[in-house]
């Protein structure tokens, strides 16, 4: 029952093009449905009958339920607290480069810059720009390619708030989106 949860939180934090607004619609659905669960969790929770398990009783039952929900919510509360980077990656997605170019992705230039302090807004989104619009960029496939591209070409110095913000960890403490410990040696 929960693992359908689970799964259905992967797949929608998959997609390519999200927002902080549907980052937080999909990930208080997903401790919805937890906690309706655990709610729901009766007394006499069923037991498969195993030869081999040694029987618990009704009160221990309902006890561990509730103690793999209050879990599954405690860690979805923590690692999900801080999406801002999520949000900033879709700058530097390179298929969403010549839709970018039509529309300059404003909101996601704040959620960036609330995430990254130390980033010059106005440097980082004229430099965008010309990224958006240059052809060679645009063949770029993510961060890393265009981190390439500037170093093949010796631009790390004119993209200077393109190029941190591509290298640069998130400054906050506690785990990032899938458990590992935040890069705390850039910072």
């Amino acid at each position: 029952m929960i693992m359908a949860h689970v799964d259905m939180l992967f797949n929608q934090l998959q997609k390519r093009s999200i927002d902080s607004v549907y980052i937080t619609g999909v990930i208080q659905r997903f401790t919805n449905s937890i906690q309706a669960i655990r709610d729901s969790v009766p007394l006499s929770v069923q037991q498969p009958s195993t030869k081999k398990r040694r029987a618990l009783g009704q009160e221990e039952q309902h006890r561990l339920a509730t103690e793999v929900c209050d879990t599954i919510l405690n860690h979805a509360k923590e690692r999900f607290s801080f999406t801002k980077h999520l949000i900033s990656a879709t700058l530097l997605q390179g298929d969403l480069f010549p839709q970018h170019s039509v529309k300059f992705p404003d909101s996601a230039l704040e959620t960036t810059v609330e995430a990254y302090p130390t980033l010059d807004k106005a440097k980082l989104k004229t430099e965008l720009s010309l990224v958006y619009e240059n052809e060679e960029f645009m063949a770029c496939s993510g961060a890393l390619a265009l981190f390439q591209v500037f170093m093949e070409n010796n631009l790390q110095d004119t993209f200077s708030e393109t190029e941190h913000h591509g290298t640069r960890p998130p400054e906050r403490t506690g785990y990032a989106l899938h458990g590992e410990k935040p890069d705390t040696e850039h910072s």
